[in-house]
């Protein structure tokens, strides 16, 4: 998803739910929804090369001044990690809304 600042989630890594394989950073079929301004819900199914597979995936991600918000369920914890945008990908980012 792009965000209405222009940061953008270009990648996201899964693991395998059955060996806990880092499954590869192709694109995996899914769906990507929109919950509210700049906040998606990205959900689908992931193949594992490893073991035969697959994962189910489910976060929600949101973005907001070059930074990426990206929650999932662990059992009943929800976890979260946040990653920021290159000042590189930001100038870009920026230059792009000025024209």
């Amino acid at each position: 998803p792009r965000f209405a600042d222009a940061t953008r989630l270009a990648q996201l890594e899964i693991d395998c739910a059955n060996c806990t394989q880092g499954l590869r950073a192709q694109p995996q079929p899914g769906l990507a929804c929109i919950v509210m301004a700049d906040t998606y819900r990205l959900k689908g199914l992931a193949a594992c090369d490893q073991c035969r597979s697959f994962t189910r995936f489910s976060f929600l991600c949101s973005g907001a001044n070059g930074v990426v918000t990206v929650e999932w369920k662990k059992g009943e914890r929800v976890e979260r990690t946040q990653v920021s945008a290159t000042w590189w990908i930001r100038l870009v980012g920026w230059l792009a809304k000025r024209s």
